[in-house]
């Protein structure tokens, strides 16, 4: 399994027989932990339902990672959107320096967070 801030990448080679897949982290919906003999993941995607991943090793982190990126990706949207709405209503008040500042405000939060994550993961 491969991990991107875009996509979720997945090749898997057992016997001859090859399956690679990618899907766009804006179509998972969510997350989860499975248990078992052998820990794993599932996703939840849409036009595809639900996905489950075996993973042997390391699952807690892979876990933390893609839980990250979905976090980040919905503050993403969350941003955009916010700042396709302030700058519909900025056009006509004129007041676009709070709108910005607040803005930037939140990224840097957001940096920091993500900066600070990392250095707990590796």
């Amino acid at each position: 399994m491969y991990l991107t801030y875009h996509h979720v990448c997945y090749h898997s080679s057992i016997l001859g027989f090859t399956k690679q897949k990618i899907w766009s982290l804006k179509d998972v919906n969510s997350v989860w932990k499975t248990d078992g003999l052998i820990g794993g993941l599932s996703m939840n995607v849409e036009n595809h339902g639900e996905i489950a991943f075996t993973i042997p090793t390391n699952c807690e982190n892979v876990y933390t990672v893609f839980d990250q990126l979905l976090k980040m990706k919905v503050q993403d949207n969350n941003l955009e959107d916010e700042t396709k709405n302030n700058s519909s209503t900025t056009a006509t008040n004129n007041s676009t320096s709070g709108i910005i500042a607040g803005n930037n405000e939140i990224t840097n939060e957001q940096k920091e967070q993500v900066e600070e994550q990392t250095a707990k993961w590796f």
